[in-house]
């Protein structure tokens, strides 16, 4: 019996040790501090997140930015708030045009969900946002999740004014899903076409990275 025992414990051991170390090394990793924001770091996070097309631009003005997509929607993390190329703030940003959205719709989403903010820019042109600070440090996980969080809060966005019968919808292709750490966030990404009004573009917002309801 006493064998028996000895053997159990031992293969347990060399079975169940193994997986606690790839499971704290994988931690160590995602828990990685970030003080500041940098290319790699932010690439790395978007792409943890699920998104696709990563790439670092500038605008015209020589502000700093990643270009990205999700679900079929393209998306832009901005930089803020920079000393060379280490930054304390980012900008996670989704852009939408041809729909009239009235400035209550937005107002009432912004009431209603506190992680995230509608913008108006035009009677045609709106915008999904979330700010994120690395001012007193943010873990490499987190960041991830931040941004996952952005794209279920632009669905929510998106499925509110179509709820309102403001934007309508087409078919869609299957949803991508991303959850966080305690499974309380579910990140569905449904690209769904839609229809609107005539696209307007905003003077100060790049068309490149402007969502068209079709």
């Amino acid at each position: 019996m006493r064998v028996a025992l000895i053997i159990s414990a031992f293969l347990v051991g060399t079975i169940v040790a193994p997986l606690v170390w790839n499971v704290q090394t994988s931690r160590a990793a995602d828990d990685t501090l970030i003080t500041s924001f940098s290319d790699d770091n932010v690439t790395a996070a978007i792409q943890a997140a699920g998104a696709t097309d990563v790439s670092i631009s500038k605008t015209s003005s020589g502000s700093k930015f990643a270009a990205y997509v999700y679900a079929g929607r393209k998306y832009r993390a901005y930089f803020h708030d920079c000393t060379g190329d280490e930054c304390l703030g980012l900008q996670l940003s989704a852009l939408f045009s041809g729909a009239k959205v009235p400035l209550e719709a937005i107002n009432e989403y912004n009431q209603r969900r506190a992680g995230g903010k509608a913008t108006r820019y035009s009677e045609t042109s709106f915008g999904s946002n979330r700010f994120v600070t690395a001012i007193h440090g943010v873990s490499a996980s987190n960041l991830a999740f931040e941004v996952a969080n952005h794209f279920t809060l632009t669905d929510l966005l998106l499925d509110q004014l179509r709820g309102d019968q403001l934007i309508s919808m087409r078919a869609a292709p299957p949803p991508a899903a991303f959850s966080d750490h305690n499974g309380m966030m579910t990140v569905q990404g449904r690209p769904r076409p839609l229809v609107g009004v005539t696209p307007s573009i905003p003077p100060g917002l790049d068309p490149a990275s402007v969502n068209i309801l079709r």
